[in-house]
Formats: C-alpha cells, sequence, structure tokens
C-alpha cells in the first residue's frame, strides 16, 4: 500500500473579527475559491452535507482527484469541522478553531488529508521511485502553502 499524507496544524493571529472569520470559514464554497489547488469543487447537498472533489498535483503532468462525501459540524461560534461521511482509503478532514484574543482572533487551522493506492505508480509512474517520504514531503509541503494562502485570504 503507497500512501499520501498531509497533516496541517497550524496557528494564526489575525486582526479580523471572530464572526467574520466564521462566517468564511463556514462556507465550504470559499475553500474552492481560494485553496482550487487542493480542493477543486464543492458541490452543497445540504446544510451539513456535500461533495468535495480533492485534487492533488504530483507533478506538472500527473495529479489525483478524488471525490469525497463530506459533513461539515459547527460546534458553537467557535469550531468549524468538516470531516468524511464515510471512511474509506481517501480521507480528508478540517478543523478550524477560532477564539477572541484582545481586538485579534485567533484561528487554528487543521488539515489532516490521506490517500492510499496499492502501489506508487497508481499516484504517479516516479512515485515508487521516490518513496512515500519523498511524496509526502512534497504533498505537506503544497498543501502548507494553500492553507496560509487560504486563512490569509479570509483575513484579507
Amino acid at each position: 500500500m503507497f500512501t499520501i499524507e498531509a497533516n496541517i496544524e497550524k496557528s494564526y493571529n489575525l486582526a479580523g473579527q471572530k464572526q467574520k472569520l466564521f462566517d468564511f470559514f463556514s462556507n465550504p464554497k470559499n475553500f474552492t475559491l481560494y485553496m482550487s489547488d487542493i480542493i477543486h469543487s464543492v458541490e452543497v447537498k445540504s446544510s451539513e452535507q456535500s461533495t468535495w472533489t480533492i485534487k492533488i498535483e504530483i507533478s506538472s503532468s500527473s495529479s489525483i482527484t478524488v471525490k469525497l462525501d463530506m459533513v461539515e459540524k459547527i460546534i458553537g461560534q467557535g469550531l468549524i469541522k468538516y470531516s468524511p461521511a464515510t471512511e474509506s482509503q481517501n480521507h480528508l478532514a478540517i478543523a478550524i478553531k477560532l477564539t477572541e484574543q484582545n481586538s485579534k482572533t485567533n484561528v487554528n487551522f487543521n488539515l489532516d488529508l490521506k490517500l492510499q493506492r496499492k502501489s506508487g505508480y497508481d499516484i504517479h509512474p516516479l512515485a515508487s521511485l521516490l518513496g512515500e517520504r519523498a511524496v509526502n514531503k512534497i504533498v505537506s509541503s503544497q498543501a502548507e502553502e494553500h492553507v496560509d494562502s487560504f486563512v490569509n485570504k479570509a483575513s484579507a
């Protein structure tokens, strides 16, 4: 089994108001607008359920596209969670916790991504040669850049 994993856990201290940030992060369509290099599309089915299409580029000539049924769970006015409706070989979970701190809002952002395939070749012809560690480093680096950019858009 060849596994691609990325776990991004970051904290940001933003000047934006908590409610404005909450509204931004609780709208799944914003992921496709501002994080489209990972979250390719979101089809909202109800207030709590949607289908997300994620796209992970390993190289300019190879990408993996996966559709996931996701559930949104809002806990109070400070915690937003997106998680798979069912467990499978493909997993994406996002948790965003917002807390007010003086005149700023602290944002704790956690993205957990896991894709499994029978072999590295199912991901990219060179993935097996590079190895899981190298591929995971590439994917994690890209994911972190996209999360940083996404969170910065929320406070703009």
